[in-house]
């Protein structure tokens, strides 16, 4: 990487989320004016959860809604550009600059850091037994998310890159990268064939190895539970390009060839 970027110390919580269906009009600048206000704080640590993610095309198309209700509100920030994180971003965050080499603790301890696959999982047996969960952790909740900034942030004072929600990336997916591309570049013939985008970090429904940060899943784009976002602040333009995009690009390319 040779730029450095800003990244969300928490996972965007539901109510938060509705910024990117609405332009930031559904709840006004109430997060924003909140920022100081200790009461509100301790109610969004205490009753908020994160929120999971729906069709990847459509949250990716928000967040032009998003830059736009930041400008209108004069919060923009001029040359930077809100974002998923790429792979790259994602991964140095959660390793904290290399302090953080696989998990954050030991299994046994991993309930300190994470909401993952544990005994409280194993022992909430409706509608579905989760027979794998580790029996050996305990993190405090069975089929659910938990509050945000609940457990121990890492070493960078992020909370949740590990487990709650598997956090999506802006990369599509490739199971191995190609030499000599840019693993960020969205228009090659890799990553224009690709159905599937990157998603990082595990879940609460997820095994302790799906946790570690180097661990790699291919996200569909369908609704799910399991999977939610984590936005970063970059210089420069927005990474993460929507299926309409890529083909739109696609399509004048092969105009322009055609014209020669």
């Amino acid at each position: 990487m040779t730029k450095g970027f800003w990244i969300g110390k928490y996972e965007v919580l539901g109510r938060e989320s509705g910024l990117f269906n609405s332009g930031g009009q559904s709840i006004g600048t109430g997060p924003l004016a909140r920022a100081e206000d200790e009461t509100f704080n301790r109610r969004r640590y205490q009753f908020f959860r994160p929120a999971g993610i729906g069709s990847i095309d459509a949250a990716t198309e928000q967040l032009d809604k998003w830059q736009g209700y930041l400008a209108k509100v004069d919060l923009q920030y001029e040359g930077w550009t809100y974002d998923y994180p790429t792979e790259a971003e994602w991964e140095l965050a959660a390793r904290a600059g290399g302090k953080t080499t696989g998990l954050p603790a030991p299994v046994k301890d991993l309930g300190q850091y994470a909401n993952f696959a544990d005994v409280c999982l194993f022992n909430d047996r409706d509608p579905v037994h989760y027979i794998y969960a580790h029996r050996e952790a305990n993190d405090g909740y069975g089929r659910a998310l938990s509050p945000i900034g609940n457990y121990r942030p890492n070493a960078w004072g992020i909370h949740d890159m590990h487990g709650n929600l598997a956090e999506l990336c802006s990369n599509f997916y490739t199971k191995e990268l190609l030499s000599g591309t840019d693993p960020n570049d969205q228009t090659l013939p890799s990553t224009r064939s690709s159905r599937l985008r990157i998603s990082r970090g595990g879940s609460w429904c997820s095994r302790p190895e799906y946790l570690h940060v180097a661990f790699r899943n291919a996200f569909t784009g369908a609704g799910t539970p399991h999977v939610g976002m984590r936005l970063v602040l970059r210089q420069g333009e927005r990474v993460t390009r929507s299926r309409n995009e890529i083909i739109a690009r696609m399509e004048a390319e092969a105009k322009a060839q055609n014209k020669k």
